[in-house]
């Protein structure tokens, strides 16, 4: 059976500055696969390639079994593959109900969007007790979870999560870890780019480590997890 998503020898290149380079990779449907590796390896330009926010300068991407390489990131997110990006980027002076409609701006059916609302309120019980509190008051976790539910309302099948651990305490990088765990189980198919390694190798099946925009090691998880020597070769530091 063919991935969700494939990224098929992907180059991606500002002026001479190579960013990815021969990027290979795929997700099936209902994993979780993460990108780890350390700052400047390439991981968010991964992302930003595979959901059309970066060039490709050589190189394909599928999804669903469409080719998707030059696809404008709105095109891709109504295909069912949403970007979540670092540093959360939620509407501040807006309320936590406002910034989930957001996520759903294409869809104009009422009923539909207060069920997908309650959906949501329910995967996250403290988003429902701050429904009508402004995003920019939440604490860093529950702005981060507000920004996954946000990506959630258009229901993909898949989504792309930058370093939602960034800027968080341990604990709450346990708790956003195991909402990522959770959403999985749900059905969604979960891209997740992470500099914390093993944090994020806990939660996928499988994972690829970038090094200076090439892919340099891949296994699953917990193949991984066993062998901390090697990833901490490629990572410099395992968190």
């Amino acid at each position: 059976m063919s991935p969700l998503l494939a990224l098929e020898s992907v180059s991606v290149r500002y002026g001479p500055i190579v960013a990815l380079q021969d990027v290979s990779l795929d997700v099936g449907e209902g994993e979780t696969v993460a990108l780890i590796g350390a700052n400047g390896a390439g991981k968010t330009t991964t992302l930003r390639a595979a959901t059309g926010l970066a060039p490709v300068s050589s190189g394909r991407i599928f999804f669903a079994g469409q080719e998707i390489t030059g696809w404008r990131t709105s095109q891709i997110a109504r295909a069912g593959f949403v970007h979540v990006p670092q540093g959360r980027g939620i509407f501040a002076d807006q309320t936590v109900e406002e910034n989930l409609l957001l996520g759903a701006w294409s869809l104009r059916d009422r009923s539909k969007l207060n069920a997908l609302l309650e959906r949501e309120f329910r995967r996250f019980p403290r988003l429902a007790e701050r429904r009508r509190q402004i995003a920019g008051t939440l604490s860093g976790g529950e702005q981060q979870m507000l920004a996954i539910s946000r990506g959630l309302m258009s229901e993909p099948r898949c989504i792309a999560l930058d370093e939602p651990s960034l800027g968080l305490a341990p604990l709450l990088v346990r708790e956003v870890m195991e909402a990522i765990r959770g959403l999985n189980a749900g059905g969604v198919t979960v891209l997740l780019v992470e500099q914390l390694a093993t944090a994020a190798l806990e939660v996928s099946h499988r994972a690829y480590v970038l090094q200076r925009g090439r892919v340099v090691l891949a296994g699953t998880g917990q193949e991984l997890l066993a062998s901390p020597d090697l990833v901490q070769s490629y990572l410099g530091v395992v968190a």
